[in-house]
């Protein structure tokens, strides 16, 4: 059985359908509905069973024997989230006593760090002294992160993985309001027949660039980490940085229509603001992963037809969004 942890979000259900089509369809799902729309990224997939993320824990307690990996995606992905105790049960805590029954249990296990980890310190290497979280959120995936090593350093029974994510963008995301992508919310002002709205640089900062990645490029990089039990902490980017600018001209591009207006940058941002990511890949190229990521005008192009396809059916009426 594989458990995936967040598996109605954009990631998981992503890697759901993947696993569906390599002929896996003995999924135990965990995710917490109390946002129903996720329910629609999975409507289609297969999996044998489901179980809410306060009773998770629980139910794999006595289950582990049947469990071939864990892919533990579910977290607070709120970035901005200001209530500190709530992050760090959901995305520390949990974590903790899900690595301590893989590790009793001899389970691997693959789970979603975050380029968040490394803040505004410039560099994208996956060593401690490059990491400066700048939210509680960044600061909950740095404590986890430190708690693998700490295992891995002492008595490893089952590979952990941890796959640190650049700023995914892509299908199953209809659900995220403010977090979603750029790509998602640039497509959805153009088609409700506003400019896409870029924010104008911080007051005294450069010009924001982030590396862009593609969630079906991530979930490859995740059937990777499965597959090659790996042990140890990976960046998944695509180790290039676009401003938002050069995404807004991208998706304006594909639909031929629309146009680019700057914003001014809204102040309350600005303490945990992350100006550039772009990660180093030379750890995960050393491990052996060739996976292809492709860059971002190909992956916007690649989105946005799909949103051209599939919005209509996630949203209703465009003017609804």
């Amino acid at each position: 059985m594989i458990v995936v942890t967040g598996g109605c979000g954009m990631v998981g259900s992503r890697l759901v359908h993947r696993l569906n089509r390599l002929g896996r369809s003995d999924i135990l799902v965990a995710d917490n509905l109390t946002d129903g729309r996720k329910a629609k990224n999975v409507a289609t997939a297969c999996f044998e069973d489901y179980v809410d993320k306060e009773d998770c824990l629980a139910a794999l307690a006595g289950r582990m024997a049947e469990v071939e990996i864990v892919f533990h995606l579910g977290a607070c992905s709120r970035t901005t989230e200001a209530d500190g105790r709530y992050v760090m049960k959901n995305n520390y805590e949990f974590s903790r006593a899900l690595l301590a029954l893989c590790q009793e249990g001899g389970v691997p296990l693959v789970y979603a760090s975050s380029a968040g980890v490394y803040g505004n310190g410039g560099v994208f290497r996956e060593e401690p002294e490059c990491e400066r979280p700048l939210s509680v959120y960044a600061l909950s995936k740095r404590l986890f992160d430190v708690r693998v090593r700490q295992v891995t350093a002492s008595s490893l029974r089952a590979p952990v993985t941890g796959l640190r994510f650049f700023n995914v963008y892509g299908p199953g995301e209809h659900h995220k309001d403010d977090m979603c992508s750029p790509v998602f919310r640039f497509f959805s002002q153009i088609r409700q027949g506003r400019a896409a709205e870029v924010f104008e640089p911080p007051a005294g900062g450069a010009e924001p660039r982030r590396d862009f990645v593609h969630v079906d490029d991530v979930v490859s990089v995740l059937v990777w980490a499965w597959r090659s039990q790996v042990a140890g902490i990976f960046n998944v980017g695509t180790g290039e940085a676009w401003s938002f600018d050069a995404v807004a001209r991208a998706v304006v591009e594909r639909l031929a229509q629309g146009e680019v207006r700057r914003v001014p940058f809204p102040g309350r941002l600005l303490p945990s603001y992350q100006s550039t990511t772009r990660a180093s890949l030379e750890r995960l190229r050393a491990a052996g992963c060739d996976e292809r990521f492709r860059p971002m005008p190909e992956g916007v192009a690649d989105y946005v037809a799909w949103l051209e396809r599939e919005a209509p059916l996630l949203h209703g009426p465009v003017e609804s969004w």
